[in-house]
C-alpha cells in the first residue's frame, strides 16, 4: 500500500501506520514560511531541520509502534525538499511579478559586513560584485541552480530532521 495516498474519503489511513500526506504538507509549508523569515536564509538548512521535525513530530502521534528510522528520514527528506521548492517557487513568483528579490538586501547587508572584517578594499570589491550581479534577470539556468541549491541544502536538512525525529519521536507505545 503506498503511504502517501489515502483509500478512505474520511482521510483516516486504515493501515496501521498513517497517512504521511499531512505531515509532509504541513511541515513544508513551515519550511517555507520559516525561509521566507529575513535572516533566515543565513541559517543554512535550520529551517527544513525544524519543518522535518515538526512532520516527523505530527507522524509519530499516530503510530501505534516505534517509528522505523527509515520512516523518520524519508519524512524528513521528502518535507525538506518539498519545502525547498516551495520557497524557490514563491521567490521567483515574487521576483518575476514584483521584481523584488526576498532576501536579497539581508544577503547584501551581510556580505558587505563580512568583507568589512577584511577592509575597504574587500568592502570596495564586494560592492561591484553585487551591483553586478544585482542586475542580473531570472534565466532559466539561475532557476536550475536555485532549484539544484534548495535540493542540496533541503537533502541535508531533511536527512538531518527525519534522523533526529525517528529518534526523539518515537510514537505511542502499545
Amino acid at each position: 500500500m503506498n503511504e502517501f495516498t489515502v483509500n478512505n474519503p474520511s482521510g483516516e489511513s486504515t493501515s496501521s501506520n498513517p497517512s504521511m500526506r499531512k505531515p509532509i504538507l504541513i511541515g513544508a509549508v513551515v519550511t517555507a514560511g520559516l525561509s521566507l523569515i529575513p535572516f533566515a536564509n543565513l541559517t543554512c538548512c535550520l529551517p527544513m531541520i525544524f519543518g522535518g521535525l515538526l512532520a516527523t513530530f505530527l507522524y509519530s502521534r499516530g503510530l501505534t509502534s516505534p517509528m522505523a528510522m527509515s520512516k523518520g528520514i524519508t519524512i524528513g527528506l521528502v518535507t525538506a525538499l518539498l519545502g525547498g521548492l516551495l520557497t524557490v517557487l514563491i521567490i521567483d513568483v515574487v521576483w518575476l511579478t514584483q521584481g523584488y528579490q526576498i532576501g536579497a538586501e539581508t544577503m547584501k547587508e551581510t556580505a558587505l559586513w563580512i568583507a568589512s572584517l577584511a577592509g575597504e578594499e574587500a568592502v570596495e570589491s564586494v560592492r561591484e560584485e553585487l551591483e553586478a550581479t544585482g542586475a542580473q534577470e531570472l534565466t532559466p539556468a539561475a532557476f536550475a541552480m536555485q532549484i539544484a541549491s534548495a535540493a542540496t541544502i533541503s537533502a541535508v536538512g531533511g536527512l538531518i530532521s527525519g534522523s533526529l525525529g525517528a529518534a526523539l519521536f518515537k510514537g505511542r507505545r502499545g
